[in-house]
């Protein structure tokens, strides 16, 4: 698995000139449980003609509240591996932007999440998972996303500028099932050209990497939204068995991004935190993580 996570990284690296990486845990909200961590490397090409295409490398790690019970937890969450490869094509205007992808995904050992999650906890000095001979069997799974997205011009004050973007998400496959609909608002100065999101279901955004030009000049944006998640079916909620765990109808949430940008290195820092609609759901009233990305640039 570790070849193969090489190869990929090596031909994405060589797909494009802009690229980002993105790192998640629930450390920043100060939890362990359910989506643990996960991390992103996506790859751009240059808009040319209002056109643009992407590759997404995705790796996930998901765990129940409580690591230290050795025995089956059939309430909760399950212990769970995800890796994943997506390809997505971009139509891009000014002010709005359409989004088509497909993803390649695998859940269970071959992930190597175990492992993954036991080397972190090591590191940190955090307590070891001891259910991980738990976790979710090999399966390959397919998925599908269809996006669009607007933005306002932007309104300039003396304080900063001022923009609202906003964006709506449906996905369709073996993974995921459900749609997004969110809101953001950005203030700052020498905003960057993307799109700032509430990103995807879990992961994503892409969108931000669009049209990302290098800058002499020093800016920055704090970006406030909030989002709307239906949910139709989630592999790794819904599909085992030996689980028996009440359905996610909905969750709301709420979305802060920090960035700075200077010359052709965007630097991201984000908390995420959302909420179900149903209070029989098995989910804390309120469930997050944060996340620390770097977008750049290469030379022509």
């Amino acid at each position: 698995m570790k070849k193969v996570i090489l190869v990929i990284l090596t031909v994405i690296e060589l797909f494009s000139k802009t690229s980002s990486f993105t790192v998640e845990n629930d450390w920043f909200m100060a939890s362990d449980k359910y989506y643990t961590n996960g991390f992103f490397y996506t790859k751009m090409e240059d808009v040319k003609e209002e056109k643009t295409s992407f590759l997404t490398f995705s790796y996930l790690v998901f765990n129940p509240s409580d690591i230290n019970e050795e025995k089956l937890q059939p309430n909760d969450l399950p212990y769970a591996g995800y890796t994943g490869l997506s390809y997505g094509k971009y139509l891009v205007k000014n002010n709005y932007f359409v989004e088509l992808s497909a993803e390649l995904g695998l859940v269970g050992n071959i992930t190597q999440a175990k492992e993954a999650q036991t080397f972190v906890h090591t590191v940190i000095g955090d307590d070891l998972p001891k259910g991980w001979q738990h976790q979710l069997k090999n399966q390959v799974l397919l998925n599908s996303s269809l996006g669009f997205g607007y933005k306002t011009p932007i309104a300039d004050f003396s304080l900063g500028e001022l923009q609202w973007v906003g964006s709506l998400l449906g996905s369709y496959g073996m993974f995921y099932r459900g749609y997004k609909v969110d809101s953001v608002i950005r203030f700052g100065r020498n905003f960057s050209y993307g799109f700032e999101t509430t990103e995807n279901f879990i992961g994503g955004g892409e969108s931000r990497l669009l049209n990302f030009e290098k800058r002499n000049n020093f800016g920055w944006t704090v970006s406030l939204g909030s989002f709307f998640n239906k949910i139709d079916y989630f592999y790794i909620h819904d599909h085992s068995s030996k689980h028996q765990l009440v359905p996610i109808d909905a969750l709301s949430g709420r979305f802060l991004s920090i960035e700075v940008f200077y010359n052709d290195i965007l630097y991201i820092y984000k908390l995420k935190s959302h909420r179900p609609f149903d209070s029989d759901t098995p989910i804390d009233d309120s469930v997050g993580w944060g996340g620390v990305s770097v977008v750049w640039k290469f030379k022509s």
